[in-house]
């Protein structure tokens, strides 16, 4: 079993994911707010 690259660079991807879906969901609640 491979782990140690594979893994961590696939947790750091999905957490750079994650960061770009929580700004896009916090610019469309800003936008609704006004």
């Amino acid at each position: 079993m491979v782990r140690g690259r594979n893994a961590t660079s696939a947790v750091i991807a999905f957490s750079v994911f994650d960061i770009d879906n929580l700004r896009e969901c916090i610019e469309m609640v800003r936008e609704r707010v006004r």
